[in-house]
This record gives C-alpha cells, sequence and structure tokens, in this order.
C-alpha cells in the first residue's frame, strides 16, 4: 500500500512540475513531452531508489488505463462502416 501511494506521489509531482516547467518556458502545449523528459531524466538518475515502486506503478498504471479507455468508450459512439463497395472512378 506505501508503495502504491508513493508511486501515485512520484507522479502527480512529475506531472505538476512538467506542466509548470513547460508554462515557464512558453510551451504550455508541450506539458506531455517536458513530463515524459522528466520521467526518464528521474528514472535514469535513480533507478535503484524507484526500483520498489515499479509492481505498484505498473499495477495502477494498468486500472488507470482501463478506466480511462472505458470512459472514452462509453462517450463516443462507433462509427459505422460504410455499405457497400468503394465506388471505382473510369479513366
Amino acid at each position: 500500500m506505501l508503495e502504491g501511494a508513493s508511486a501515485l506521489a512520484v507522479a502527480m509531482a512529475l506531472c505538476c512540475a512538467g506542466s509548470e516547467l513547460a508554462a515557464a518556458l512558453g510551451v504550455a502545449g508541450a506539458s506531455i513531452s517536458v513530463i515524459t523528459a522528466l520521467t526518464v531524466a528521474l528514472a535514469s538518475a535513480a533507478p535503484r531508489a524507484l526500483r520498489p515502486l515499479v509492481p505498484s506503478a505498473e499495477g495502477l498504471a494498468c486500472i488507470i488505463l482501463q478506466a480511462r479507455a472505458r470512459a472514452r468508450g462509453a462517450r463516443r459512439r462507433p462509427r459505422r462502416a460504410p455499405q457497400g463497395r468503394p465506388s471505382a472512378r473510369e479513366p
């Protein structure tokens, strides 16, 4: 339980720091890229310190991705496939 809470806290800190850094640099639309860069830098700089968080973080990531995918699927209706064959243009 402690590892899961720690993983969530680290993720939240990285997201907040990345968003603020992107805004400070004037590229607020690129916050995902900045967050990713910070995450890779932290994982490269301190792999042993973060190793205990990996199993909990992977489990939390799966739960969050599943919930997000289901929420998106519930909001959007699937597009209908076109009926029949496409018409070929004559030269």
